[in-house]
């Protein structure tokens, strides 16, 4: 898919002005340029349904958009920017329950020490000494959306509801939840009154499911899972104590049954603990608790096409020596082998989907900008902090197209804001926690916003794992 346009690149050049005549005048002469309706129709389709097509195989389903789901999103793209995330949301309106406190009031109380989240995203709130209070709880709520929805990994499919678990045994014979079969939400609440209307999948290894407590479409997956005979009985979620319900809910975060890991308030109905009531702070946490299980699982887990096939054993002890059991110099080899394939089909893939794109919209490229255009870009998110000084040939980075000269303004999470004292110490921890980890990059190259994807490697025959030499800049 082509890169999404940033507003940025959205600078109408004077070529621009003069071609459709727009005029942004607040004074009675405002012009929009002109438009087909049939290219709305076509921008948005082809748009929606291309990211179906990528996402039928996702690395993570999030079931459920509330305040639980949003913070597991957000923790997950954020720490693990190479994962495919996909929320799927019932309402039209993402959100959950957080866009108010309690009895429809609408200041949102949060304990510690769950106000770190708040301070990490830049939600303002008044200290109430064991907890803090934040003005209005769609101030949190919309910023943690946006934040999660501008990140590259992170797909929301809202008004889109999951009507079923798939359920397949796995490598070892056990029961396994692989993905969640999905429906329109109108079409899910009108079975009743239409003839058959089949839904559709997504495949995933890990499926964390936030749907809520009981309700309508609460408590789904934990509610099915008794149906299809992998939990005996509900616990029913039990009456409001916070001081036990908020640990509980947090502490108890989990995978539940292989694939499926359950957060928030669902989690109360699956093992009957306490209910909380109008405070947030464990919404939060147990948000950030499972998209940790969620990484726990997936780096334990060999996963092909979206299916756990086996799992990644350590090649060592407790006490940190080798293994009598296993051949470590058979596995070795055998494991570096196994990524580079998944690297090559990853590659595979992006090409195929970018020749895809380009057959069906040759005209669907980023606006060019001049270099005057592309120089007044300085803003924040488009602030460059570093600068390419060299490609060596054969490297990971020429293999991502990196060129000398690129000016860096976005390194995987990394952005102006995290760098201090001219000091690049937080792109190379970056890069050695993502060894054969595919990083989005963005880089300005003659005044146009270039998207890259750059994996390290340790072997690839050259000095560091990028293979480019990169310098603090500053304009």
């Amino acid at each position: 898919m082509a890169p999404v346009a940033t507003t940025e690149q959205y600078i109408p050049s004077a070529t621009e002005v003069q071609k459709y005549d727009i005029l942004e005048d607040y004074k009675g002469s405002y012009r929009f340029a002109p438009i087909e309706e049939a290219q709305v129709s076509r921008a948005m389709i082809k748009r929606y349904f291309n990211t179906m097509y990528e996402r039928a195989i996702s690395d993570v389903v999030i079931v459920g958009a509330g305040s639980a789901g949003l913070s597991c999103a957000y923790h997950l793209a954020n720490s693990r920017p190479d994962l495919k995330i996909t929320i799927i949301e019932a309402n039209v309106a993402p959100g959950g329950g957080a866009w108010l406190g309690g009895q429809l009031m609408t200041p949102m109380v949060i304990r510690k020490p769950a106000d770190r989240f708040l301070r990490e995203i830049g939600v303002p709130y008044e200290d109430e000494g064991a907890f803090v209070v934040v003005k209005h709880a769609a101030l949190f709520t919309s910023t943690l959306l946006s934040k999660a929805l501008a990140m590259d990994n992170v797909a929301l499919m809202n008004a889109t509801a999951v009507e079923d678990l798939i359920i397949v045994k796995d490598f070892e014979g056990k029961q396994r939840v692989a993905g969640v079969v999905t429906n329109w939400t109108l079409v899910a609440l009108n079975h009743d009154t239409q003839s058959c209307m089949d839904p559709n999948t997504i495949t995933a290894p890990v499926i964390i499911s936030a749907t809520g407590h009981d309700g309508p479409m609460g408590a789904f997956s934990a509610k099915r899972m008794v149906s299809a005979g992998l939990l005996k009985e509900l616990g029913n979620m039990r009456g409001l104590d916070m001081n036990r319900a908020e640990p509980a809910i947090v502490n108890g975060t989990r995978e539940v049954t292989p694939g499926l890991i359950l957060t928030g308030m669902e989690l109360s109905e699956h093992d009957g603990s306490n209910r909380m009531g109008p405070t947030f702070g464990a919404m939060i946490a147990s948000g950030i608790k499972a998209a940790q299980e969620a990484m726990k699982t997936l780096d334990s887990a060999e996963v092909v096409g979206g299916k756990v096939v086996g799992r990644v054993h350590p090649l060592v002890d407790a006490e940190g020596f080798p293994r009598a059991d296993i051949d470590i110099f058979a596995v070795r080899p055998a494991r570096v082998r196994i990524i580079e394939l998944r690297n090559d089909l990853k590659d595979v893939m992006d090409r195929i989907a970018r020749a895809l794109e380009g057959i069906f919209d040759p005209t669907l490229q980023p606006p060019t900008l001049s270099p005057e255009q592309g120089q007044s870009m300085t803003s924040d998110p488009l602030t460059p902090f570093a600068k390419v000084d060299s490609v060596s040939p054969e490297s990971p980075a020429a293999a991502a197209d990196m060129k000398k000269g690129d000016l860096i303004v976005k390194f995987g999470r990394l952005d102006k804001s995290s760098f201090t004292g001219g000091s690049l110490q937080p792109l190379a921890g970056l890069v050695a926690d993502n060894e054969d980890r595919a990083i989005a990059i963005r880089v300005l190259r003659s005044g146009q916003t270039v998207f890259l994807t750059l994996t390290p490697q340790k072997n690839w025959g050259g000095r560091g794992m990028l293979g480019c030499h990169i310098v603090p800049y500053s304009s």
